[in-house]
């Protein structure tokens, strides 16, 4: 997270370690290029299913090699929201559990699938329509953040201020209609600082 260079690549080898370790296919490996602070390339690799995501700034997302469509319109009511536990964050169980109870009947469902890079891939690709989660380092989240861009996805922390994985504890995403029907729920429940720069 230190250095002069314009260039960083940021790689997380497994992405879903718990998984991985109890042989849950539920891993990846994710890799992005952050040019001048902004993920520009990114590619999620899911060696169980050889299942792959890829962007390059301005020209889209690709899952398997075929452009993905940008998201739609949909309400929180028929939307599929992601999230993860908040096992790195004591702090936080209180109001997840709260906040999940409080999701959980105005969506059509929330999956934990315990990997967030994969998760928010998903979302970008579709196959989930929201997501929050709590504590991501910047390495779960480099090539996924571009994926959402690309895709029309809307990204916040949960008061509704540009999300930063190096300065924000929680992330919330997703469609744009979903993502601003679901921020104020989540907002209403975390009340974080931010991450020392």
């Amino acid at each position: 997270e230190e250095g002069p260079s314009d260039l960083r690549w940021i790689i997380d080898p497994i992405d879903g370690t718990t998984n991985f370790l109890s042989g849950l296919d539920q891993f990846c490996i994710s890799v992005a290029l952050e040019v001048k602070g902004r993920s520009d390339l990114g590619v999620i690799w899911r060696p169980a299913s050889s299942e792959s995501f890829s962007a390059i700034r301005g020209q889209g997302l690709h899952h398997q090699g075929s452009l993905c469509r940008q998201a739609s319109l949909m309400p929180l009511k028929h939307a599929l929201i992601g999230t993860g536990f908040p096992y790195r964050s004591a702090d936080l169980a209180g109001p997840f559990f709260a906040c999940a109870q409080d999701v959980l009947y105005r969506c059509r469902g929330i999956r934990r699938f315990g990997s967030a890079a994969l998760d928010l891939a998903y979302v970008a690709a579709g196959f989930l329509q929201g997501f929050w989660e709590s504590d991501l380092k910047p390495y779960d989240v480099a090539a996924a953040l571009l994926f959402l861009d690309e895709s029309g996805c809307i990204t916040s922390t949960e008061q509704g201020l540009p999300y930063s994985p190096y300065r924000d504890r929680i992330l919330v995403c997703g469609f744009p209609d979903v993502q601003a029907e679901l921020q104020p729920l989540i907002g209403k429940h975390y009340h974080t600082d931010q991450r020392p720069l």
